[in-house]
């Protein structure tokens, strides 16, 4: 589970890692950077290739930018630190917005931690960050409203093909219980993504398929209405 340490820390601690981010400034204005300080210690006997997933959301819970780091290569019991700054998408408004990192093909795909920030106006300041190296990665607009869905869908998953995981969004206009789950081209379900309740609005989750084979699956959001298909093509 995550336990907060104190306004701006988390330490995770999950049978394969440990991890710790802080964000070192939460009021930042248009035009400077996010500095992220990142430490992940590696604890499962085996190497792994992983990448950081990082979202941003509204005050409203709608997440609406997308970013992924490159793979790292993490051997057993390596501890990775990090200086980041991360510059915000060119279309961010002054605001209240969350910035959540999670761990590509672990947990599910769910948040391990999560930061509040404010976004204040420009006033011609320098950015804050100079000498640290900017995260890689461009950002992806996930949604360009706040508003809450009409409806119940499954978007088609980012990217398509993909090679070990891709994310697959979907919409919920209500709260409700529902599955989120991959099947492969013989119709035997492969993985169960999410069973549970979500709270309306727009969500995201990952789907590795590392130990999978090359081929045609099917991404399947279950609901007590019906439920959606995407086709998604692993290719390796």
């Amino acid at each position: 589970g995550v336990q907060c340490l104190d306004n701006i820390e988390w330490y995770v601690k999950e049978p394969g890692c440990e991890m710790n981010l802080r964000v070192g400034n939460t009021d930042v204005r248009i035009g400077e950077r996010l500095n992220i300080d990142f430490r992940l210690v590696h604890n499962k006997p085996q190497t792994a290739n992983r990448a950081f997933n990082f979202t941003i959301r509204d005050e409203n819970g709608t997440v609406l930018h997308r970013r992924n780091t490159e793979r790292m290569r993490i051997p057993y019991q390596e501890v990775i630190t990090r200086e980041w700054a991360l510059s915000l998408p060119r279309v961010i408004t002054p605001g209240s917005y969350v910035l959540a990192v999670a761990i590509d093909g672990m947990n599910q795909g769910q948040a391990y931690a999560e930061q509040s920030f404010t976004v204040l106006p420009r006033n011609g300041a320098q950015t804050t960050s100079d000498g640290i190296p900017e995260l890689e990665g461009e950002w992806f607009e996930v949604a360009a409203s706040s508003a809450l869905p009409s409806g119940y869908a499954l978007m088609q998953n980012y990217p398509n093909p993909f090679n070990p995981s891709t994310a697959i969004g979907y919409t919920l206009p209500e709260s409700a219980h529902l599955r989120v789950v991959v099947y492969d081209a013989l119709g035997r379900q492969v993985s169960l993504l999410f069973e549970g309740t979500q709270e309306a609005g727009t969500h995201e989750i990952l789907f590795d398929a590392s130990d999978l084979p090359s081929g045609t699956y099917y991404a399947r959001l279950e609901t007590a209405l019906g439920s959606v298909v995407q086709t998604m093509l692993l290719a390796k």
